[in-house]
């Protein structure tokens, strides 16, 4: 468990080699590094809560998409604004899709209004083929 630690604490280090490095271990770990990364969307640091949900993205699976969604309610800025973008390189979720309408109606932050806007744009428009298809 200590391990698990460290490594996100890396995730916030003031040095860029130290984060990048973290941040190549847990990518290079694939679906095995999933656990750590959904852990560590709850951590108490701002900065490794907004480097897991940013990391999530890689996996692309469904397991991460709760996650995802639940990350725009946080309470930093910084991991709202990274959840939002991220929910826009998801396969299409119609529960991504409502939740990023959420973000739209109730949120005052600009930088969450505009990677909300792009997410949702780019989730109907991967939607767009299924549904001329269906």
């Amino acid at each position: 468990m200590r391990h698990r630690e460290d490594r996100l604490l890396a995730l916030d280090a003031a040095s860029w080699p130290i984060r990048h490095q973290a941040f190549r271990d847990l990518l290079a770990q694939g679906a095995s590094s999933l656990e750590t990364l959904i852990a560590g969307a709850a951590h108490p640091r701002p900065r490794v809560r907004a480097a897991c949900i940013a990391l999530l993205d890689h996996l692309a699976d469904e397991r991460c998409d709760d996650t995802l969604r639940a990350a725009l309610c946080d309470p930093s800025p910084l991991v709202r604004r990274v959840a939002a973008h991220q929910l826009g390189l998801q396969p299409f979720d119609r529960r991504a899709v409502e939740a990023l309408e959420r973000v739209l109606a109730t949120a005052r932050d600009p930088g969450l209004l505009a990677r909300a806007r792009f997410a949702l744009g780019t989730l109907r428009a991967a939607n767009a083929p299924r549904q001329a298809a269906g």
